[in-house]
């Protein structure tokens, strides 16, 4: 995984094609752990949840939301990344 750029509240990098599509499962899934840490203000306990989108460029609108990475599942987000691949592949 390398990071490319991160502004305000974006972050924005790069994994290899050649990496398997489980390994890109389990790095997205340890980012996702990382950014959701618990936070404590005050006494008060929150999680600001991270979300991810999957494109060929960095405009957001132009990806396609990784919505299952956002329940947790891997086995949710293995199987959006390959069907992600495929519908990327046929429109780039």
């Amino acid at each position: 995984m390398e990071l490319l750029t991160q502004v305000h509240d974006s972050i924005s990098f790069q994994i290899p094609l050649s990496v398997s599509w489980e390994a890109h499962c389990n790095i997205l899934m340890l980012i996702k752990r990382s950014l959701e840490t618990p936070l404590e203000v005050h006494g008060r306990k929150f999680v600001i949840p991270a979300d991810f989108v999957m494109g060929l460029n960095f405009r957001k609108e132009e990806g396609i939301e990784l919505k299952e990475l956002s329940s947790g599942s891997l086995k949710g987000a293995y199987e959006t990344l390959c069907q992600t691949r495929n519908e990327i592949s046929q429109t780039g």
